[in-house]
């Protein structure tokens, strides 16, 4: 939605205020009303691909703090949110879609369709070699050097077994929104040499006879604490 369209008595005494807002769009903005905030909170603001010199200096005149990423789009371009986990499809006609990864987005290189453009706020998961249009990475990107073929992804904590890990398929990744906690019969026999990758929006905990066994990792492992059987990574 945009801000600062209407012009009305209401309008006006926001416009006097502190401007706090996760996103701020100014595509469709009017310069004079914009000119009326006297301070910007935003963690992103979203202009227009050819703003004008009208919009630039009234945006430019506002104090700003927090704006962690500037946008420049097209008026009819769509910021489609990846919140928790997902897997991204980049399907013909897409190519109007930008993916703002707040959580963790896994890019299936085999679909078919279009180089897909990415606001990295979390982690972005992809193979590499893969075409990407990273617009903004304030998060993390992380390229496999095998083809993802699979994927298991939870939308919360998530405890994984010997038996989950002996019976998914090689190149696949396994990401869940919450914690990860690898359960004590996995050993690293079970995943040495296996091309799997663990994401997590939280810790992934594992026993620490395991630090150092996977293919890749998004984290550097931690020492291994004294009298504990489990770890976190």
């Amino acid at each position: 939605m945009a801000l600062f369209k209407r012009k009305n008595k209401e309008d006006g005494q926001k416009f006097k205020s502190l401007l706090n807002t996760p996103r701020l769009d100014l595509r469709h903005s009017i310069p004079s009303a914009i000119a009326k905030v006297k301070a910007l909170n935003a963690a992103l603001v979203i202009l227009p691909k050819e703003p004008s010199e009208e919009l630039m200096a009234a945006y430019g005149s506002i104090p700003r703090k927090n704006v962690a990423t500037e946008l420049y789009l097209e008026k009819d371009e769509e910021l489609r949110d990846i919140n928790g986990c997902s897997v991204i499809e980049c399907m013909p006609g897409s190519d109007k879609t930008v993916y703002m990864i707040n959580g963790i987005g896994v890019f299936l290189n085999h679909t078919q369709g279009g180089t897909p453009r990415v606001v990295g706020n979390g982690v972005f998961v992809c193979s590499k070699g893969t075409k990407v249009d990273m617009l903004s990475a304030n998060g993390l990107t992380v390229q496999l050097d095998f083809e993802i073929e699979n994927t298991k992804l939870f939308p919360g904590a998530i405890s994984l077994d010997r038996s989950f890990f002996e019976n998914i398929k090689e190149n696949t990744v396994v990401a869940c929104g919450g914690v990860m906690t690898v359960e004590l019969d996995v050993t690293p026999e079970v995943l040495q040499g296996r091309n799997l990758f663990l994401a997590a929006g939280g810790k992934i905990k594992c026993s620490k006879r395991l630090l150092g066994v996977w293919h890749q990792r998004l984290r550097r492992p931690v020492p291994p604490a004294k009298n504990k059987e489990k770890t976190e990574r």
